[in-house]
């Protein structure tokens, strides 16, 4: 138990600040996909949540998936992000920012070492993901700015399964560039 609470902590190492957080738009012509896990214990079963939003805010498409637990919480973050970036590539979307809340997962994805940690093998699936696409980034969300990733992610909860949702066409796909 002292592992996966270890691990829990491991995720957010940036220390809590006491102002406002809200989501940002990505820059013009590009989606932002907001990503998180949710774990639940009890059922051995995890969440992940992914929602996408162009410039202007409006969602795209979501996603919520019920998946069997993993051995920490960063595995599942690196999970979700996997996911987001197979999500991504069926969508048709194109020049995406990929944000999460977990920073350890972030920063393995922007570093191009290879990681060798317990995740090092789920971090290198993403990055050969994301290499086959242009205009792809990783950064961080602080929770406030992630929550409705984070409330996606929680809600896989009560599904099994779990699919994409487009709501939108993306601008490429409507012009016959995907």
């Amino acid at each position: 138990m002292e592992y996966r609470t270890a691990q829990q902590r491991s995720c957010n190492t940036r220390p809590p600040v006491r102002t406002v957080a809200r989501w940002s738009p990505p820059p013009d012509g590009r989606y932002k996909a907001n990503i998180d896990a949710a774990t639940f214990q009890e059922e051995g079963r995890a969440g992940i949540g992914i929602i996408w939003r162009d410039s202007n805010g409006l969602v795209m498409a979501f996603a919520s998936q019920n998946i069997q637990i993993t051995s920490s919480v960063v595995e599942m973050e690196a999970l979700a992000a996997i996911r987001a970036i197979e999500l991504y590539s069926e969508l048709g979307f194109d020049k995406v920012v990929f944000e999460g809340d977990c920073q350890t997962v972030v920063n393995a994805l922007t570093d191009t070492s290879q990681p060798l940690a317990t995740y090092g093998l789920l971090i290198q699936d993403a990055q050969v993901l994301a290499i086959q696409f242009s205009g792809v980034r990783f950064q961080y969300a602080d929770r406030e700015s992630n929550k409705v990733a984070h409330n996606l992610a929680r809600y896989a909860r009560y599904i099994t399964g779990g699919k994409a949702k487009p709501l939108r066409e993306p601008k490429s796909k409507k012009n016959g560039n995907g």
